[in-house]
């Protein structure tokens, strides 16, 4: 038996998808999780009763840092007094990480 979505659900759910992506781009959010992240996660999965009795790599933080502020919220030293910084090579550094925080 075949199950097809109606035109109405369809739309609505191309309308979702279309306003998560514009939260995302919006709001510069980093949703990589490392491969290694992923590839333990799955190991972990194939275990019974795994949803109870594992604990599962994900991202606490998909925001980029404010001005100013490192990943662990501590203030950066900033530039000397009169020049300007990039912040956006310090964001991208993110992606890099490791994935040691769990959940379970």
């Amino acid at each position: 038996m075949e199950v097809q979505l109606t035109d109405y659900e369809n739309a609505a759910f191309t309308t979702f998808v279309v306003l998560v992506s514009r939260v995302i781009l919006y709001f510069n959010l980093n949703l990589y999780t490392p491969i290694s992240c992923v590839d333990e996660n799955m190991r972990r999965a194939h275990a019974r009763d795994a949803v109870r009795t594992q604990r599962f790599h994900f991202q606490q933080r998909s925001m980029p840092p404010a001005a100013g502020q490192s990943d662990d919220g501590e203030p950066e030293p900033g530039p000397p007094a009169g020049q300007g910084g990039d912040m956006d090579s310090k964001r991208d550094s993110r992606a890099s990480a490791s994935c040691g925080r769990t959940a379970g």
